[in-house]
């Protein structure tokens, strides 16, 4: 059950209906109560069927046969959950306010298929201090689940393990268990919420608030949730949760000290164990395993920090970590946006499903209070414009512009990520050029070998952390090395021998620690480059994807000598032997590029970019992850 709340969702249901089916139960109001109450606990499970495991609740199935949940469940709301659809009413759609219980809930169908439950979006927010019970330091976090997999979470239980002594610091911060991994899963950082100056928001001494769900709005689809508290008896702290199901997330958070106070600031997000999530410029990209899709974790306000991702980190504070049952903890990517030294401000944190994020910091802005707030960005869907009003009531308007640009599918679709899998499994060694969906699919099925090129030092380093954090199934050697490379002074001709010298293609395949891999997948600078210097290295038949093969007209140009086997969606595959091509067909392919792509950024950073700074490793024979 969801432990630690205040009514309706804190009360023990499971054998509760057994006693009103079994006519144990007469009193009129119980039994009206207990229908209340039933209905309530529908609204927190997640769409997989998983209870939502705010505070002391572990994370287990409600699901069951139809007959089982017709005869356990006596609503046919929870009997609809409990059976994923196959017996009762209607599931939980839309939002659904908990006002007493500091609880908001929104709960919407796929549109593209509404008869699959576990498609649905779902984003919960938890906003109540009602008692110390059970409670976790975790005012207005929340938890989101989309596209059929849980992406942000909350930290779990772990175990009541080890008694505080009492008066010892960690009994006056409120903690009564002392193992570091439950003090962690208590803390304030362990949820994805505000932190101030690295300290747990007060549970002990301090007196319950009840419930800090403000209001909620809803505009042609999107959603706005608000919540209001105060940390530390000084610092206001408003949250309004922005969501347009299925496609984007908006974390707004505006905080002051009203005594005047500088604080560094910390806005924490914890992503589901098993994803992969990667530096960007100025914000992060989320890799979602079960999927192959993309997230971009973007900041909408200008000055806003970031930290680095951090998974299954042990030493100085834990960080990092999910629990899903006793005595359990497994490896989850944490991140946070950051403000320094500041009395006030505000967080806009933008998560969205595309391969491209252009926040527009030039539009976007908030007043200091935070009751006026525009927010602007571009995506794969065009682009976007959020105007958020507090000032009397909670009001959202969205506008978007998409006729400057053609709709893109975010990350791969249903059947390019089938042909990816289809592909991998065959394979037992996987080379990938670009860090991406491959590598993260690969390493996560038995029995694979996967190599990854990958040119940007800092993507490099977390990839190869969090994997090595999650333990694998298989192993991951990320080879990073400049996709640049010197023309001489004398202009060095573009033919064969220059295209063997390319070290972004070639340096991988004369490392100590390089199989002859049996897939390939190529879907990072200079794809065609990649590829006509694979086809000459090539010792065994290989399996080649080209994930972005429809989206670049040059990519056409190994038509001339060979046909893909397949073309699905924007993904083209390739059968490919020793000997395919030749030192004239490849001249003729590095000629004809440069050609297509005459002033192209990657073309001409190929051409023209400076000597390889270094080219190294992590994993391999010395560290393997």
């Amino acid at each position: 059950m969801v432990e630690h709340r205040g009514p309706p969702v804190g009360i023990d249901v499971r054998d509760l209906p057994l006693r009103l089916r079994a006519g144990l139960v007469e009193d009129a109001e119980l039994r009206e109560r207990a229908r209340t109450i039933e209905e309530a606990l529908a609204w927190f499970v997640y769409p997989s069927g998983v209870i939502v495991n705010f505070g002391d609740s572990d994370s287990r199935a409600m699901t069951c046969s139809a007959k089982a949940a017709e005869r356990k469940w006596t609503t046919p709301l929870m009997q609809a959950v409990a059976s994923s659809g196959a017996t009762g009413g209607a599931r939980p759609e839309g939002l659904r306010a908990f006002p007493d219980s500091g609880y908001a809930v929104i709960r919407q169908p796929d549109a593209q298929a509404p008869e699959m439950p576990a498609q649905d979006s779902y984003l919960a927010l938890a906003a109540a201090f009602h008692s110390r019970t059970h409670k976790h330091a975790d005012d207005l976090s929340f938890v989101w689940y989309d596209r059929g997999q849980p992406i942000l979470v909350d930290a779990g239980r772990y175990g009541y393990i080890g008694k505080t002594e009492q008066g010892s610091d960690l009994w006056k911060e409120g903690h009564w268990y002392s193992d570091p991994m439950r003090i962690f899963m208590e803390s304030t950082r362990a949820h994805n919420t505000l932190e101030f100056d690295g300290r747990d928001f007060p549970r002990k001494g301090v007196k319950p608030y009840g419930s800090a769900l403000e209001r909620t709005a809803e505009r042609d689809g999107v959603y706005a949730i608000e919540s209001r508290c105060k940390h530390f008896r000084s610092i206001r702290h408003d949250r309004v949760l922005v969501f347009h199901p299925g496609r984007w997330l908006i974390v707004f958070d505006v905080f002051k000290d009203n005594l005047g106070a500088a604080h560094d600031v910390r806005q924490w997000f914890h992503v589901a164990p098993g994803n992969v999530v990667l530096p960007e410029q100025a914000g992060y990209r989320i890799h979602l395993a079960d999927s192959g899709e993309q997230l971009c974790a973007s900041p909408l306000l200008p000055d806003t920090g970031t930290t680095p991702v951090l998974s299954g980190r042990r030493e100085a504070r834990l960080q990092g970590w999910w629990s899903g049952r006793e005595r359990s903890a497994e490896p989850a990517p944490a991140f946070a946006f950051t403000r320094r030294a500041a009395t006030g401000g505000a967080f806009a944190t933008l998560f969205t499903f595309s391969s491209e994020c252009s926040p527009d910091l030039a539009r976007s802005r908030t007043n200091a209070s935070g009751q006026r707030v525009r927010l602007a960005w571009e995506d794969d869907g065009g682009k976007h414009e959020i105007v958020l009003d507090r000032t009397e009531s909670l009001s959202v308007e969205v506008s978007r512009d998409d006729a400057h640009r053609p709709r893109r599918e975010t990350g791969m679709s249903g059947a390019e990520l089938g042909l990816l899998r289809a592909v991998l499994s065959d394979a037992g060694t996987v080379l990938e050029y670009g860090a991406g969906a491959a590598g993260i699919l690969a390493v996560h099925m038995s029995e694979k070998f996967v190599m990854t090129v990958e040119s940007d030092r800092e993507r490099a380093r977390h990839l190869s952390e969090q994997i090595s954090a999650i333990a694998a199934p298989s192993p991951l050697i990320v080879h990073r090395v400049d996709h640049e490379v010197a023309q001489g002074p004398d202009g060095t001709v573009r033919d064969t021998t220059w295209l063997r010298a390319l070290p972004y293609p070639n340096d991988i395949w004369e490392q100590s620690f390089f199989h002859d891999p049996d897939a390939i997948v190529i879907k990072g600078p200079i794809p065609v480059l990649c590829l006509a210097a694979v086809l000459l290295r090539l010792r065994k038949p290989a399996t080649i994807l080209l994930p972005g093969y429809a989206d670049h007209p040059e990519n056409r140009l190994v038509e001339h000598f060979l046909m893909p086997e397949a073309v699905i969606g924007r993904m083209a595959q390739l059968d490919a032997a020793p000997g395919l091509i030749g030192e004239a067909e490849a001249a003729f392919l590095v000629r004809e590029y440069f050609a297509m792509t005459g002033g192209h950024e990657d073309a001409d950073a190929a051409a023209r970019g400076e000597a390889p700074r270094s080219a190294d490793s992590v994993g391999g024979e010395r560290d393997e992850t």
